[in-house]
C-alpha cells in the first residue's frame, strides 16, 4: 500500500482473497485533509516512540531493582520480585496495550473493519492476560507476608478498574464481535462504549501512576529516598518511567478525541452493516 493510499491519499486499495488487490474505496481528499493526516501520522509516531520507550524504562527499572523478576527463591530476599512483576505487567498491559487497542481504529483507518477489529480484540485479551499474572504475583506476596489484602486505596481502586474493564470487554465482544447484535443496537451502544473505554483508560493510567509512587515510597531501601543517593541513580530511571507513562496516556487520550484524527466510515462499511 501506497503512502498516499494508507494515510492521505485519493485511493484505498485492500488485498482481496479471490482477486488480489483491488480497489477498496474512492476516497477524494483535499489538500487540508492531506495536512491533517500528516500530523496525525507524525503524532502517531511520536506516541509509539513514547510508549516503546516507556515499555523499555519500566522493563529496566523493574527488571533490576531489588532483585528483579523473580517469581520463585526465598523470601526475605525475591519478596519484591513479585511486586516488580505486578508493576511492569500492569504497565505493559493496561497502559501500553490498552492503549494501542484504542488507538488501532484511526491508525488503520482504511483497513478493512474486521482486521482492526480483531487486533483490537486481541490487544484488549494481552492486556487482560497481564492484568491477570499481575494480579496474581500481588496476591502471592501478599499471602506470604502480611496476609492482608485490599487495605489500600491504590488496590481498591485498581479492583474497579479491573471489573469495569472485563465488563466493558463481554458487552463489546458480544455486541460487535460475536455473536454480533442488530446494526441500531451496535449504534446505540457505541457511544458508550467509546465513553466508557476512555474513562477505563484513563483510570487505569492514574492507578498505575498511583502503584509507581507507593513503589517509590515503600519499595526502595529506606536509606535510597532521605539521601537521595539511590544506587545506579535508580530514582531517576523511576521518575522517567512515571514521566514517560504520562505522556504516553497524554498522547492516546488526545489520539482518540480529536475529532478531525476519526475514521470515517467507508460506503463497504455501510453496506456491510446496513
Amino acid at each position: 500500500m501506497d503512502q498516499n493510499d494508507y494515510g492521505y491519499g485519493y485511493f484505498v486499495t485492500y488485498p482481496d482473497s479471490k482477486e488480489g488487490l483491488v480497489e477498496r474505496e474512492n476516497v477524494e481528499v483535499s489538500e487540508d485533509t492531506k495536512k491533517v493526516y500528516k500530523r496525525f501520522d507524525y503524532f502517531v509516531t511520536l506516541t509509539h516512540g513514547i510508549g516503546i520507550t516507556m515499555l523499555v524504562l519500566n522493563a529496566f527499572y523493574f527488571g533490576t531493582s531489588r532483585g528483579g523478576f523473580t517469581w520463585n527463591g526465598h523470601l526475605r530476599i525475591y519478596q519484591q520480585g513479585f511486586i516488580n512483576f505486578h508493576g511492569f505487567l500492569m504497565t505493559a498491559g493496561f497502559i501500553f496495550c490498552q492503549g494501542e487497542a484504542l488507538i488501532i481504529y484511526r491508525v488503520y483507518r482504511y483497513e478493512p473493519k474486521n482486521v482492526t477489529k480483531f487486533l483490537h480484540v486481541a490487544l484488549h485479551l494481552c492486556s487482560l492476560a497481564c492484568a491477570a499474572v499481575a494480579l496474581t504475583a500481588i496476591v502471592k506476596e501478599k499471602v506470604m507476608t502480611t496476609n492482608i489484602q485490599m487495605y489500600s486505596f491504590h488496590s481498591w481502586v485498581g479492583v474497579i478498574v479491573i471489573s469495569m474493564y472485563c465488563i466493558q470487554f463481554i458487552v463489546g465482544f458480544f455486541n460487535f464481535a460475536f455473536p454480533r447484535t442488530g446494526y441500531k443496537v451496535r449504534s446505540w451502544i457505541m457511544p458508550g462504549h467509546k465513553w466508557v473505554g476512555s474513562l477505563i483508560f484513563k483510570l487505569s493510567a492514574a492507578n498505575v501512576l498511583m502503584g509507581h509512587q507507593g513503589y517509590a515510597c515503600f519499595g526502595i531501601d529506606q536509606w535510597c529516598n532521605p539521601l537521595h543517593n539511590c544506587p545506579k541513580n535508580m530514582g531517576i530511571v523511576l521518575n522517567f518511567s512515571v514521566i514517560s507513562i504520562l505522556f504516553y496516556a497524554i498522547c492516546v487520550i488526545i489520539i482518540i478525541t480529536k475529532k478531525n484524527w476519526s475514521r470515517r466510515i467507508t460506503n463497504d462499511e455501510k453496506e456491510h452493516d446496513e
